[in-house]
């Protein structure tokens, strides 16, 4: 089963400098549209933070004090961005536009999950649902390395740009846009299975700690 959380964004740019050749039907008061396509690179990102209450100990591992820190580094694959705009351009050099954007990155892979400072990729993954430990059991590298989801982001921005008009069929704009962006991402899935759209309620934090001790099939 694939579970989804999506999240909102208001994103505002300024200033914004570009140099392009304006669509050829695009003329002083009139409407244009503009298409646009392209590569997302996204940046890998560093993930940290700290437990907010004491892990117990179990048979097979110690405890883990609240106040211990977390963190692990996920990888994103370089992916498609693709972008449509329709606005409308006056003889002044202003151009007022919607812009529809939309882009898409694979998780490559989440590595290096450190916990009190300590990397743990090499143990066994019996150590994340607190089970005993076993020869069979994969490594929480191997099951962090396996790369499953994606982050799509999916936003409409207005934007007002002012064009500069130079010899040679060249024109530099400047402008400014808000948008609003909506953002999915998926989680790990052991199995295959149909989407399921979730929203986000906060857990009391006894809540919260109950999750560590699942089993992975409690979330397939």
């Amino acid at each position: 089963m694939l579970k989804t959380c999506t999240k909102t964004y208001v994103l505002a740019s300024f200033a914004a400098i570009a140099v392009a050749g304006l669509p050829a039907a695009a003329q002083a008061n009139e409407f244009y549209l503009g298409a646009a396509g392209g590569l997302s690179l996204a940046q890998d990102s560093a993930n940290g933070g700290a437990f907010d209450a004491t892990v117990p100990a179990t048979a097979n591992w110690p405890a883990i004090p609240a106040g211990t820190t977390l963190g692990w580094q996920t990888k994103f694959d370089h992916d498609l961005a693709l972008s449509g705009t329709a606005g409308l351009r006056t003889d002044s050099g202003l151009r007022g536009e919607v812009e529809l954007a939309y882009s898409r990155n694979g998780i490559g892979t989440h590595r290096n999950l450190a916990v009190g400072g300590a990397v743990i990729d090499g143990v066994d993954v019996a150590v994340l649902t607190r089970g005993a430990p076993s020869g069979a059991n994969p490594t929480v590298g191997a099951v962090l390395d396996d790369g499953e989801g994606s982050v799509a982001n999916l936003g409409v921005f207005a934007n007002v740009l002012y064009d500069i008009s130079l010899d040679g069929g060249i024109s530099p704009y400047v402008g400014a846009g808000l948008g609003y962006v909506n953002a999915q991402h998926q989680s790990l899935s052991p199995l295959p299975g149909a989407t399921v759209l979730t929203a986000y309620r906060p857990l009391l934090s006894t809540q919260r700690m109950s999750l560590l001790y699942q089993p992975w099939q409690h979330w397939a």
